[in-house]
């Protein structure tokens, strides 16, 4: 059910809550992550997890700030993700060589050999999106989202930039 537009001509773009674009970004977000829940549920791994063994595939180590800040994770729940999956032999902390001071973490073997059996299916639920946008459209969601995502961190307004289609 809509709700009635609001009467106060400021309040034009305030649409109703079925509509507006934080509502809409967390549903299609939902939609999309749940296809995901379901691979990574296969492998006993949360989608947090996941993305902190995307984010190592491939480097040597990161530090526990830059794989938080990379992950969108936030440090105390990073701690916490980062313990079990040093206890399920994940993941390994060491000491940064350069800086004594701050920890890095890394794949194990048995994080790598698992990253590399869970690839096909998650590349599988990507094809699934491709299948359903379109190529074009999927390039065109990503780099709106991106435009977005600049434009309101960098505190920008960009409806004088471009017309909206």
């Amino acid at each position: 059910m809509s709700l009635p537009a609001p009467k106060d001509p400021s309040n034009r773009l305030l649409r109703d809550l079925t509509h507006s674009l934080p509502m809409a970004l967390l549903r299609t977000r939902e939609a999309v992550v749940q296809r995901f829940r379901t691979v990574l549920s296969r492998h006993g791994l949360t989608e947090q997890q996941w993305r902190i063994l995307r984010a190592l595939d491939g480097h040597e180590g990161l530090e526990i700030s830059q794989l938080a800040e990379q992950c969108r994770i936030l440090l105390p729940s990073m701690t916490g993700i980062l313990r079990r999956m040093e206890q399920r032999g994940l993941v390994r902390r060491y000491a940064n060589q350069a800086d004594g001071r701050s920890i890095r973490v890394r794949l194990t073997e048995t994080a790598q050999a698992l990253v590399e059996e869970i690839k096909p299916e998650v590349v599988g639920v990507y094809a699934e999106i491709e299948r359903i946008l379109g190529k074009r459209k999927l390039e065109q969601l990503y780099a709106l989202l991106e435009e977005l995502e600049a434009g309101l961190l960098e505190g920008k307004d960009t409806t004088q930039r471009r017309e909206l289609d």
